[in-house]
């Protein structure tokens, strides 16, 4: 909490740049957000109300969220990390919003309302 934001991008900068095929020269810019309480809470209408929050974001052109935070998940961090990778080849192959997000409803099975909790 008490570290910069410069000094978080830097730590994190420096954790990528050990990973294979990351170039962490392309980096042109970096947000911090501090989340006080970062865990999601689950009700009996969770997952009916995560779709809605989904199909709602993917009509946003160029707007595209993942991990925890960002798609209101529990998950562990190998899934933050896989779903970031995937995020990153979609960007890359020129996916839109709508695409992303259909995908993470399927990738969650939210797509044919299997229940996720």
């Amino acid at each position: 909490w008490s570290r910069s934001d410069e000094g978080i991008f830097q730590v994190a900068r420096d954790e990528l740049a050990r990973m294979p095929d990351v170039d962490t020269t392309k980096i042109v810019d970096y947000h911090v957000v501090r989340m006080k309480d970062a865990y999601p809470v689950y009700d009996l209408d969770f997952d009916r109300n995560l779709s809605a929050v989904l199909d709602g974001l993917s009509s946003a052109e160029n707007v595209f969220s993942f991990g925890r935070q960002g798609m209101f998940l529990q998950n562990d961090m190998h899934d933050s990390m896989e779903n970031g990778r995937m995020l990153v080849e979609r960007i890359e192959t020129g996916a839109t919003s709508a695409q992303w997000y259909d995908e993470m409803l399927d990738y969650w099975r939210l797509s044919n309302r299997q229940p996720l909790v």
